[in-house]
């Protein structure tokens, strides 16, 4: 097993494109040679599946709408948040500087 995930994903990737230059390949073969699963390389071939890597989480990812409506819903109150961050330290540094 190698150490990095990155070095992993390097050499499947080399072997995918080895194994998509040939019309037919022998997925064992290419998978020996490359150093990698045999299982996880024929996913990849045969069914076109991608790394967990890859994907982002679906629980994870907001679709276009609705981030769209966050960035609307924060904008405005990002604002009124600024301005009340200035009026507490305003009054703070006023009794400050009465005692």
């Amino acid at each position: 097993m190698p150490k990095s995930v990155d070095k992993a994903e390097s050499r499947m990737l080399e072997a995918y494109t080895a194994a998509k230059r040939e019309q037919k390949p022998n997925v064992s073969k290419i998978a020996r040679e490359n150093g990698v699963s045999r299982r996880t390389f024929h996913n990849r071939v045969e069914n076109g599946m991608q790394a967990h890597t890859c994907r982002k989480p679906v629980y994870k990812a907001l679709k276009g709408y609705q981030e769209e409506a966050l960035k609307q819903w924060a904008a405005p109150k990002s604002g009124k948040v600024r301005a009340l961050k200035r009026k507490w330290k305003a009054k703070k540094w006023q009794r400050k500087s009465a005692t």
